[in-house]
């Protein structure tokens, strides 16, 4: 039973279609009523409602399949397969399984730089650094950019700051383009290629945590241009290399991080982009939500992944919780500045 005064306050309820935190209260995760007590409705951790929860937190089958599956090396996924020849795992493959794909994942359960996984799986990361400054994820040598930003801002969600990782954020701003994007991690290495909205937000997003824990230290990057492509391309269907996707913007996914509304209003958001072009994207992802509160999970995986696939059509709790988050923040900040 959810109690009458858990919900969020009037007038941040009031920019919903329903109140987000009512409906998140009723799942069965304690991980996931725990969460919307502390990161929605702003209570305390010691506070009696969610410090009820702590010694149930494990319970999560998200947080368990993770942590389970991890080695004691530190990496996701050791199908043989997935070995170079110089017997380096690749944290990059398979899509959804390896290493890199559990990263955000972590950081959305709310994991920190005290826990054991991403510690480890921290120290793997550092290990692969090439002398370009990017992560050799795939122990080929291979530059892959969207990846590299996922792994980025997924660790500095988590609690490591930008001078852990400096080089791989200096080599992201690097890669900006004349559009003020980043390309297709399979047109990288082609100057002409135009950017993609995946990439940029991504990018933008790593970037833009980076600024947030300590905006002392500086990546070349012109971040007008980056917000300016954002925003006049969020409804874009290219997908670099790729057959483009009907109404790309609406494809809303979890444990999946590609190109949607969610992923480029937060990239906006943590940006700090102007108000007008976080309330343009923010307004389009509330178009999203269900009268009942929650958002669907939109695209059905044809991949394995170490998480259970939420099948399309169906509510997701950690859609609904990302949404939520980067919605109130949005407003909270707009009536800030009044």
């Amino acid at each position: 039973m959810v109690d009458y005064e858990d919900r969020l306050p009037q007038k941040l309820a009031e920019s919903f279609k329903a109140d987000p935190a009512r409906w998140l209260l009723k799942a069965r995760s304690p991980l996931v009523r725990y969460r919307t007590y502390t990161d929605l409705l702003g209570y305390p951790p010691d506070h009696p409602k969610p410090a009820a929860l702590l010694p149930r937190l494990d319970e999560d089958p998200d947080l368990r399949a993770v942590l389970d599956s991890q080695t004691p090396d530190g990496f996701w996924h050791t199908n043989d397969l997935y070995f170079n020849r110089s017997g380096r795992v690749n944290l990059y493959g398979p899509k959804y399984a390896a290493s890199v794909w559990q990263l955000p994942i972590l950081a959305d359960l709310g994991f920190t730089t005290d826990d054991g996984a991403p510690a480890r799986a921290f120290e793997l990361f550092a290990g692969r650094l090439t002398a370009d400054g990017f992560c050799d994820l795939t122990g080929k040598g291979y530059p892959l950019l969207r990846a590299n930003a996922i792994a980025c801002y997924a660790f500095l969600r988590m609690g490591w700051g930008p001078s852990d990782l400096g080089a791989p954020l200096a080599w992201l701003a690097a890669q900006q383009r004349a559009d003020g994007g980043w390309a297709d991690v399979h047109e990288i290495r082609e100057p002409d290629a135009p950017s993609t909205v995946a990439t940029t937000s991504h990018v933008t997003t790593a970037l833009g945590y980076a600024d947030r824990v300590d905006d002392v230290i500086a990546f070349k990057v012109e971040r007008e241009t980056a917000n300016n492509y954002l925003s006049n391309n969020l409804l874009s269907d290219y997908a670099g290399r790729f057959q483009p996707t009907r109404k790309p913007w609406r494809r809303l996914s979890w444990p999946q991080y590609d190109y949607d509304i969610l992923t480029v209003t937060e990239a906006l958001w943590v940006a700090g982009a102007p108000d007008e072009y976080e309330r343009k994207a923010a307004e389009l992802l509330i178009e999203l939500q269900t009268p009942k509160g929650f958002w669907r999970q939109r695209v059905r995986f044809v991949v394995p992944s170490v998480v259970s696939m939420v099948e399309p059509g169906h509510s997701s709790r950690w859609i609904t919780m990302r949404a939520a988050k980067v919605i109130i923040a949005i407003i909270r900040r707009t009536e800030s500045k009044k």
